[in-house]
């Protein structure tokens, strides 16, 4: 596998990517996912496997889904059947695998006495007359050529495009700019809300990463935009004393267990060592702490005295399915990323939004002037779209005709979703599985 740290130069346009937050190690950001995952119920799967000719039906699909229990995941009989709603709700009732604890890919495969882990920087890789070669330097700068059979990808959803962009490229046909499924996500602005039970009659009442919330689904299941997986929007309460940083430490750390952040940050310390006072992620969380002092010490004499607030506001947070663009640049050995999305288009999504919204009892106080588009982690289809193989075939995760090159990971999955995708990856990593032991 690649060293942790990433390997090449990463560059965005109309959304920010953190670089240095993402894990281009085996088992992708393995420490810091999502409590929640989506579950791809059998209407939705109707529409993606015609729509992308996936040779899947949805029953073998369920039982993919059982095995992927056995890495964290909660039993699917857990699921219940969506309750009724009003019949004016803008709440569309989706289901959402829930993890029931911590996880670690790399640890479940040290633990395997056939398997060992590498850490390596690759110089180059061979695939002629089944001698297949790959040149690599390990951590102690000594260079090895190692002889394999097959080959199984498992750098994430950005990391697999580019090697094979890299060194893969005469082997398997890659479009020179090609689509990756993104999931976009960015604040629109502060709403307040006159009737707190009209808000319950129409729309949904979540509880996810330590904040509670009001969400909805923007209806968007056509062939047109390519999503059956709408797109989302959240209310978070906001009380007076709360500002954007308090609410990140909320998110991030306050609905994590003791043993999670101990694992948080001894992921973030094998990520850049010493250099970790330095990274992006904790250079965040010290700033957030910082400037959510205030909130943070009237929240805890709150809680002393039993004062309860009411919300006065709500912050609008708006998850985006689209497809942007990526290609491999080898003259600066980069992969760039393009949104598509220009603040015009926000401005439009959030005009059909507040159409929605008439009626609800939400009124605008502030729209933020600057949109900040960030992405969440979620890089699907970058091989998937781009190979020349068919989408069922990659789903799989067989990237070539001789079954040499495998992989793993979102990189396969042809569509973008709202929610956490690695459910659905562990889904298709069985697949992967039984193609490789073949």
């Amino acid at each position: 596998v690649l060293n942790n740290k990433a390997p090449f130069n990463l560059n965005s346009k109309n959304i920010r990517i953190d670089q240095q937050a993402n894990n281009f190690g085996i088992g992708g950001n393995e420490k810091i996912w999502s409590q929640l995952a989506s579950f791809i119920d059998q209407e939705e799967w109707k529409f993606y496997s015609n729509k992308y000719n996936i040779e899947l039906e949805y029953d073998e699909l369920l039982e993919l889904e059982k095995k992927a229990q056995l890495y964290g995941f909660c039993d699917l009989k857990t699921l219940k059947s969506s309750p009724e709603r009003e019949p004016n709700s803008l709440t569309k009732f989706k289901k959402y695998v829930k993890r029931k604890g911590l996880y670690c890919y790399s640890d479940l495969i040290k633990n395997r006495g056939n398997i060992s882990i590498v850490e390596c920087k690759i110089r180059q890789v061979d695939i002629e007359n089944s001698h297949n070669r790959i040149q690599i330097i390990d951590s102690n700068n000594n260079e090895l050529k190692i002889k394999f059979k097959k080959m199984v990808l498992a750098s994430g959803g950005i990391g697999n495009y580019y090697f094979v962009n890299k060194f893969l490229n005469k082997y398997i046909k890659v479009k020179n700019e090609g689509e990756i499924k993104l999931h976009s996500k960015f604040y629109l602005g502060y709403y307040s809300a006159d009737d707190k039970n009209k808000l319950n009659q129409m729309f949904g009442w979540k509880s996810a990463n330590g904040l509670n919330y009001f969400y909805g689904i923007v209806n968007r299941p056509d062939d047109i935009s390519g999503n059956y997986n709408e797109d989302m929007y959240q209310f978070l309460p906001v009380r007076w004393f709360e500002n954007t940083h308090y609410l990140y430490i909320k998110t991030v750390l306050w609905h994590k267990t003791f043993k999670e952040l101990v694992e948080l940050f001894k992921d973030l310390y094998s990520t850049y060592k010493l250099k970790i006072f330095y990274s992006p992620t904790l250079l965040k969380i010290v700033k957030s702490v910082i400037f959510g002092l205030p909130s943070i010490f009237i929240f805890i004499i709150s809680k002393v005295l039993k004062i309860k607030w009411k919300s006065s506001k709500y912050l609008l947070l708006y998850h985006h399915s689209n497809t942007g663009t990526i290609f491999y640049n080898k003259l600066s050995d980069s992969v760039w990323i393009d949104s598509n999305i220009e603040s015009h288009d926000i401005h439009k999504i959030k005009e059909k939004l507040e159409k929605k919204l008439i009626g609800s009892g939400l009124v605008n106080i502030k729209e933020f002037s600057n949109f900040n588009i960030q992405d969440a982690n979620h890089f699907n289809g970058a091989l998937a779209c781009n190979i020349d193989r068919s989408m069922s075939e990659v789903f799989s995760g067989s990237l070539d005709y001789n079954n040499t090159i495998f992989s793993v990971g979102t990189s396969n999955i042809p569509f973008s979703t709202n929610i956490n995708p690695t459910f659905l990856a562990i889904c298709s990593a069985f697949l992967t599985i039984d193609r490789v032991t073949k």
